[in-house]
């Protein structure tokens, strides 16, 4: 990373409001809590019988995302190769297709059944939770927020993704969380979990919340 862009990182963290420096703690909570529960406690079984038209659903998805990823491709690349490319639209057409990726690539993984299916602890009937999917929006999330809230921002993009850091963070790591808290045996550890991950996403609302006020 070029030195100006890391002293821009450096400027924009060390003004973070109280928000985000809370959606950073809770985002360090959450990893030490999840490690010591992956450390200490088993984990449910996998869910072996996975259903045909689930995954036929899933080839669906796929399929279906592919073309609003293209046209923002061409939207990009005709914006790109433009007499006077611009800042904000470059980077609001890659976010997207970012985010188009992420989730074309967990759902072709879900479609050729590799969705690390496991059986959740935390509901009253067998049913599978995914591991792929739950991987995607760890991923997905943090694209989200900085997809919806960047254009809002008259600010240089490294500018707005060093504010969003916090928030982005906790929006992933709320994701591990929660996941964990459905396949962890232990009922107590598995719903305290989840209560952290939505305890997460409250900050992580509260925290957009004045973004959009500041910006």
């Amino acid at each position: 990373m070029p030195p100006d862009r890391f002293t821009a990182i450096l400027a924009v963290t060390s003004l973070w409001p109280p928000t985000a420096k809370w959606c950073w703690a809770v985002t360090n909570f959450q990893i030490a809590v999840c490690i010591c529960v992956h450390c200490t406690c088993s984990i449910g079984p996998k869910f072996e019988a996975i259903k045909q038209d689930e995954l036929l659903l899933f080839e669906s998805a796929r399929r279906v995302l592919i073309v609003p990823f293209a046209l923002v491709a061409l939207y990009g690349l005709s914006e790109m190769f433009s007499k006077m490319p611009r800042e904000k639209p470059l980077v609001i057409s890659w976010v997207v297709m970012l985010e188009f990726s992420v989730q074309i690539s967990y759902y072709t993984l879900l479609s050729f059944g590799y969705g690390l299916p496991y059986q959740n602890q935390r509901c009253y009937d067998s049913r599978p939770i995914y591991a792929t999917r739950w991987i995607g929006w760890s991923l997905g999330i943090p694209t989200l927020i900085f997809m919806n809230l960047y254009p809002l921002a008259n600010q240089k993009a490294i500018n707005v993704f060093g504010r969003l850091v916090p928030q982005m963070a906790a929006s992933s790591t709320y994701c591990w969380s929660c996941f964990l808290g459905c396949v962890v045996c232990e009922p107590w550890i598995g719903w305290s979990l989840n209560l952290l991950g939505c305890i997460a996403y409250i900050i992580v609302v509260i925290d957009e919340v004045f973004f959009v006020r500041d910006y």
